[in-house]
């Protein structure tokens, strides 16, 4: 992972893009966080390896996708490739056989873009994959996740015209997505580690608090009202479940020393924490946060 700075990479990537579109993407993940917390993370840097853009509304997403990629790779960014998917497919490739949209700006490596879109529909299925076919030959795939439009909930729009997440909806996505701590390993090493993608995400979430301080107090309004705005028939289950896998992540010394570990590599890299600081951490974020808003979704089921 590099350390970039969050203005100048999002500068890069909006004027990349055409101007009516940047109105339909919201940056999500590190570089979104380090643009928010800007003033509180210093140096003015960010570790990250990928930019992830989040297409919305779904109906406009794949014609988006397909023309940010296009003007993409016709100015010279290229394919971030494994071996795995080493290229785009074509009308005969299976689904699960095309490469996502990364790119690497021209003259780079350090980092890419990767694109993602909000789900077509609110079915309750975690993961989707949509066709995307660029330039009438170069077919590709557009992940979307379920709790994506919660990442995504009433982003802040920069002066650029392209938004960024902000930093309580992406920790509430994160907790949401992992109500158990899952066994599945990230592809990647994280400083030669392999880590459980539950201890990333769910780190993530801690680190964000940590970074916030005090602004943890007004989390829990902001979460009910994106939790029963975006899931209004399912908001009182999903609440339930908002502090599980932080629990889990607190009584398992592993995964709480790896989800240290990718923090202190990651959002934290500009002032590192022990792992009792990092456990600490999570108290807070339990007692100011996280606790609260569960008193407050029963209070609102009781109406």
């Amino acid at each position: 992972m590099a350390d970039i700075s969050p203005e100048q990479a999002l500068a890069r990537v909006a004027n990349a893009i055409p101007a009516d579109i940047r109105k339909h993407i919201t940056i999500v993940g590190s570089l979104a966080a380090g643009y928010v917390l800007r003033t509180k993370i210093t140096p003015n840097a960010v570790r990250t390896k990928d930019i992830d853009c989040v297409l919305f509304p779904f109906a406009q997403a794949t014609v988006a996708g397909a023309t940010i990629a296009a003007k993409l790779l016709n100015a010279g960014w290229t394919l971030r490739t494994d071996e795995d998917f080493p290229e785009p497919g074509d009308k005969n490739t299976r689904l699960d056989k095309l490469p996502v949209v990364r790119l690497h700006p021209p003259g780079e490596k350090e980092w890419f873009l990767e694109l993602l879109s909000v789900p077509p529909d609110n079915t309750g299925e975690y993961e989707r994959f949509t066709r995307l076919v660029v330039d009438g030959g170069r077919h590709f795939v557009l992940p979307s996740f379920r709790f994506l439009p919660i990442a995504i909930f009433e982003p802040e729009e920069t002066a650029l015209g392209i938004f960024c997440a902000r930093v309580e909806m992406m920790a509430l996505a994160n907790l949401l997505e992992n109500p158990v701590l899952k066994p599945e390993l990230m592809r990647g090493l994280i400083e030669n580690r392999k880590i459980k993608r539950s201890n990333k995400d769910l780190g993530r979430a801690v680190a964000l608090a940590r970074i916030c301080d005090d602004e943890l107090l007004t989390w829990p309004e902001q979460w009910l009202k994106a939790l029963k705005s975006t899931f209004p028939g399912d908001w009182s289950r999903l609440a339930r479940q908002v502090g599980d896998g932080v629990r889990q992540l607190a009584g398992s010394e592993d995964d709480l020393e790896q989800a240290c570990h990718t923090c202190n590599n990651g959002l934290l890299s500009f002032a590192p924490v022990t792992v009792d600081q990092f456990a600490v951490s999570i108290k807070r974020f339990q007692s100011d946060c996280i606790n609260p808003f569960i008193g407050l979704c029963n209070s609102e089921q009781v109406k």
